[in-house]
């Protein structure tokens, strides 16, 4: 039970931090506030929640599921979400970097211009 908590304890904040990381990257500087603020908030909403919903649920096991089939849902979501394009570019596949950059500027309608670099469109 112990290395259950430990590999829990060692894994649950990436489960967290990492979504925030990326939707702060791929939103436009104009909502990436909001998007956040949204994250922290629902964050917080749940952590008041909890107690309410553990009362009312009266059994630790039920619980327990009820607590991680949201987070099994954000586990196996991880093939639709893109990799970080700062990261791609650290790693050296430019290439990759560009087309997400460019998804996401079409899905945010923003046209980036055609001599535009990838380094332009994360650094700037």
């Amino acid at each position: 039970m112990t290395l259950l908590q430990l590999i829990l304890n060692a894994t649950m904040m990436p489960l967290f931090q990492g979504p925030m990381s990326i939707t702060s990257e791929l939103c436009t500087t104009a909502v990436r506030g909001k998007a956040i603020g949204w994250g922290m908030i629902t964050w917080a909403l749940g952590n008041c929640l909890l107690p309410l919903i553990g009362y009312l649920i009266n059994t630790w096991q039920i619980l327990q599921v009820v607590c991680v089939v949201p987070m099994a849902f954000a586990f196996f979501c991880w093939k639709i979400v893109p990799e970080s394009p700062r990261w791609l570019l650290t790693k050296k596949r430019i290439a990759e970097a560009d087309v997400i950059l460019r998804k996401v500027a079409k899905t945010n309608k923003a046209t980036p211009p055609k001599d535009m670099t990838v380094f332009d469109l994360v650094f700037c």
